[in-house]
């Protein structure tokens, strides 16, 4: 069994913050999406992102759905898909 369940995206918030990284703090991405690099920092010249580890034994691990996590500056969904 897999030890990771998801990664968090986590940006630096002030007031150097591009609006790419604004809009995925704090979205949770499985990890089992094929397409999670495509969201990885960096995501542009002098990013200071990174993605959190979210366990699979951690007891306060988020539900994942992938249809409510949004496109950055857009309401459309995050083009995943999910490996099987």
């Amino acid at each position: 069994m897999a030890l990771v369940y998801a990664f968090e995206y986590s940006a630096i918030l002030d007031s150097k913050t591009s609006n790419i990284c604004r809009d995925l703090d704090g979205t949770i991405f499985p990890a089992t999406a094929k397409s999670l690099s495509d969201y990885s920092p960096p995501r542009h010249y002098m990013c200071r992102s990174l993605m959190i580890e979210i366990l699979q034994d951690d007891p306060y691990k988020p539900a994942i759905d992938t249809k409510t996590i949004k496109n950055p500056g857009s309401d459309e969904p995050l083009p995943f898909s999910l490996a099987k």
